[in-house]
């Protein structure tokens, strides 16, 4: 179960194919899919056995099913799909398949992926919590995603309501690299309110499913989903989670392998919290504030140039995304301190000390800001983000912005 075979493009193609085909089978799930691969090797050499070997290893009646034409027509179906929506597909022995998930007792045997496969090879720390979510939960997400992308990790997430879009709106606001885990086919992005947000996504980070193109999410195919989010982030963030939710049933995946969990803690009497407050008590990593993880995060990987925060202007700019990378620079958020009211805080560079002083004494808009500063609004954006994640300006409804008190 590693990824060390090499295959040439032709036999590769016929190989996926082969291990669709056997993964359509009614019964054929990862785990029995892994034991035809085990015993023949490889899916065609599968395919290639006679029936009472095939059913030996995968059950009785699976040489009858696999002389049907819907197990083809399915993986015919599928591959005619990535071809059609320039969807990659990763098979288990590929170099780019992602070592982290070899570690899964299950690990998925074919992938599909929109979007940068380098980032499945870059550290990522995973978020994750509660589809019902409260504001304060999903301001926690965006803050903490900030705070990782200022250290260059990846957030990894699911593309849900909740917790799971906010990580990855806040990722995306700080020019950070982020990957969506889905439910479904990377092609068939649900539900619809998410759209937008996945294309974004594709685009300028990655998305990622097992899951054949076209298939609809369904409710049994998100506990296969977490234990990929477990597997590729190096530790998970929990931000909001019920006593019994798919947030915690990630935990699990991510204990088994090892992974530090962290956990937001939240009200008492908040049902949103109650996950997190008993992943504290049994030992999980409270996070008291967003400073301080990263600050933490510093300590773990601050002396590695990989987790150096990256900036991706012109792929942000042709996704119709705003530059907002070019106010932060790697490391900033250890640098930033609260000042006088009169001192500008050390660590801004210039766009942000201009925005900074033009918001003294008073609450503005982004137009009226970009006036006074004499800055583009793109850029405004981008300095506002800095002064935000440092704790320095706060939002006001209307997108109002004033320094924090």
């Amino acid at each position: 179960m590693g990824n060390s075979l090499t295959i040439d493009a032709a036999e590769r193609e016929r190989e996926i194919r082969s291990v669709l085909r056997l993964g359509c089978l009614p019964g054929v799930g990862t785990r029995t899919l892994w034991q035809i691969l085990d015993r023949f090797g490889s899916g065609r050499r599968a395919l290639d056995a006679g029936p009472a070997e095939l059913d030996a290893a995968a059950g009785r009646k699976c040489s009858v099913a696999l002389a049907s034409a819907e197990p083809a027509r399915r993986a015919q179906d599928a591959m005619d799909r990535c071809h059609e929506k320039s969807i990659e597909i990763l098979l288990w022995t590929d170099q780019e398949y992602p070592e982290r998930l070899t570690q899964l007792a299950d690990p998925p045997p074919v992938l599909f992926a929109r979007g940068r496969l380098e980032l499945l090879g870059r550290p990522a720390m995973a978020i994750v919590g509660s589809r019902r979510s409260t504001t304060y939960g999903r301001r926690s997400a965006e803050a903490l995603a900030a705070q990782m992308v200022l250290r260059g990790i990846t957030v990894v997430s699911g593309l849900a309501l909740g917790i799971d879009g906010a990580a990855h709106r806040g990722t995306l606001r700080a020019s950070g690299d982020t990957i969506a885990v889905l439910g479904s086919g990377v092609d068939l992005i649900q539900p619809a309110s998410r759209r937008r947000l996945g294309e974004q996504i594709s685009r300028v980070g990655l998305l990622l499913s097992e899951f054949l193109p076209g298939e609809p999410a369904r409710a049994h195919h998100f506990p296969r989903r977490n234990r990929i989010l477990a597997a590729l982030g190096g530790a998970v963030v929990v931000v909001e989670a019920a006593e019994k939710s798919g947030a915690l049933i990630t935990v699990e995946h991510a204990l088994d392998l090892g992974r530090d969990v962290y956990a937001v803690p939240g009200a008492l009497d908040a049902p949103q919290s109650r996950g997190c407050n008993t992943l504290i008590r049994q030992g999980a990593q409270v996070i008291t504030s967003p400073e301080e993880f990263g600050q933490d995060l510093g300590l773990v990987c601050g002396s590695s140039s990989e987790f150096r925060a990256r900036t991706k202007t012109e792929s942000r700019v042709d996704a119709g995304l705003p530059d907002v990378a070019a106010g932060i620079s790697p490391g900033i958020g250890d640098e930033i301190r609260a000042a006088p009211e009169d001192d500008v805080p050390a660590g801004l560079d210039d766009e942000a000390r201009r925005v900074w002083n033009v918001l003294r004494a008073r609450s503005l808009g982004i137009a009226n800001v970009a006036l006074d500063a004499d800055l583009a609004s793109a850029r405004v954006l981008a300095a506002l983000t800095t002064l935000q994640v440092a704790g320095l300006v706060v939002q006001e409804s209307g997108m109002r912005f004033r320094r924090a008190s």
